[in-house]
């Protein structure tokens, strides 16, 4: 969290957390630091495929769809909705 705060502009370090807040598991913390890093990197498709399973794991069947399709288009996506 505190690096978060230091960098809350840095992909890198959302992205690190949202993988952290996935394994606690934390499922709307980590899309929403996916959200931020994917937002801060549009053309990445690594942060939107860690979204889209966070989403789907926490419930939101149809943003996970979403986020997944949005992956797929960036490149390769290797989780399945749930």
């Amino acid at each position: 969290n505190a690096a978060v705060l230091a960098g809350p502009s840095n992909p890198e370090i959302l992205f690190n957390y949202g993988v952290a807040l996935e394994k606690q598991p934390n499922w709307s913390g980590a899309a929403l630091q996916f959200e931020r890093a994917a937002y801060l990197r549009p053309g990445q498709p690594q942060a939107a495929c860690m979204l889209a399973d966070a989403l789907a794991r926490g419930g939101d069947s149809e943003r996970a769809k979403a986020a997944l399709q949005r992956a797929r288009e960036l490149g390769p996506c290797n989780i399945s909705s749930h």
